[in-house]
């Protein structure tokens, strides 16, 4: 052992040794350690914690280089995403991993079709609320409130609720559409007032946290003109690259996002 490890190190624990038999398929065996397995025992706890200790104590000599290391494999992991859903009897099956955390979230989700709708509003809204603070108090730019380009039919629009449940949360929204905004006004009825509707959609986006692409209507293509700087964008149609938008943070659904695209 390096004398700069040996000076910093504290004693390594021992664990007691009491042989228990367990037999299995006729054999017995001595487990000297079967104790440890269990997890509630207040003298297992305190074993875990010092081998904890202990291994924090001969690597300290390293920290520098395993917050380096560690550093550069974050850099090419993106940390929050979301596997590509897949289709079995019904449901869509996913998984999804948010920044900070270890492990991977597993989720499902009933299909209402027989392709996989990747702007229902429910996913919009939980991939945004995954960070603390992230809708409340926040101006929120919905590009497209007609259920597809081309058309002023907002019967089945996941804009609906979308703007519903981001008015909800305590956001401040403002809404364009070439032309569904009537009949979207209209189906949204009494909630219609806490949105505002705008026919310069492009004056809008400096003064947003938040842009949401629901509807890939081809004039929207011109928010590669515009600075996104330190803003979110939620693409959700898939119409755009990450590598579009530098400074911005590109969110979107089903599609994994390499750190160079």
């Amino acid at each position: 052992m390096p004398e700069s490890v040996a000076a910093t190190a504290i004693a390594p624990p021992v664990a007691r040794r009491e042989p228990t038999p367990t037999t299995l398929h006729g054999q017995t065996l001595a487990d000297d350690y079967r104790w440890m397995r269990d997890k509630s025992s207040p003298e297992v706890i305190s074993y875990l914690e010092a081998e904890n200790a202990y291994t924090v104590s001969i690597m300290k000599p390293t920290e520098e280089l395993q917050a380096k290391l560690y550093a550069e494999m974050l850099s090419h992991i993106k940390e929050t995403d979301e596997s590509v859903p897949f289709h079995e009897r019904g449901w869509y099956y996913y998984t999804r991993t948010v920044e900070g955390s270890q492990y991977a979230i597993h989720c499902r989700r009933k299909a209402v079709g027989e392709d996989y709708d990747d702007a229902q509003p429910e996913q919009v809204i939980d991939i945004l609320r995954r960070k603390p603070g992230a809708i409340k108090g926040k101006k929120v730019l919905v590009l497209g409130l007609a259920f597809k380009p081309g058309t002023d039919d907002v019967r089945e629009s996941a804009s609906l609720k979308v703007v519903a449940r981001l008015a909800a949360e305590g956001a401040s929204v403002t809404a364009h559409d070439p032309i569904a905004t009537g009949n979207f006004r209209a189906a949204l009825g009494t909630d219609a007032g806490a949105t505002n509707f705008v026919d310069d959609w492009r004056g809008q986006v400096a003064q947003s946290d938040i842009v949401i692409l629901a509807t890939a209507w081809p004039e929207y293509q011109g928010l590669t003109d515009h600075d996104l700087s330190g803003k979110v964008l939620f693409d959700a149609r898939r119409a755009f690259r990450p590598s579009q938008f530098g400074g911005a943070e590109y969110l979107t659904i089903g599609r994994r996002i390499p750190a160079h695209a």
